[in-house]
């Protein structure tokens, strides 16, 4: 779970000049983020869930040299909305 205290931690798990596509299902990334100042907003954005898990899954190296690399990972989000007494649990991956 993120809280607003974490956030930065959060991008920090970034390689500074790392590559993060949105969407999976197109072979055109829906957004893409190239720094960890460019993901703050993501992890600030999930402080309007009540609890959110993401399992990363699926990762591989693509290529790997002394002090570079290349690979993918995916990610299966869980996000939890609590409005009330109504729980929403909305998954993406």
């Amino acid at each position: 779970m993120f809280r607003s205290a974490i956030i930065p931690r959060g991008a920090g798990g970034y390689c500074p000049s790392g590559v993060v596509y949105m969407n999976a299902k197109d072979p055109k990334p829906s957004q893409e983020l190239n720094s960890r100042e460019a993901l703050a907003p993501v992890f600030a954005d999930l402080n309007k869930y009540a609890a959110t898990m993401h399992f990363l899954g699926q990762s591989t190296i693509l290529s790997l040299i002394p002090d570079k690399g290349t690979g993918e990972a995916y990610c299966l989000a869980h996000h939890l909305t609590v409005d009330g007494g109504k729980r929403s649990l909305m998954f993406a991956g």
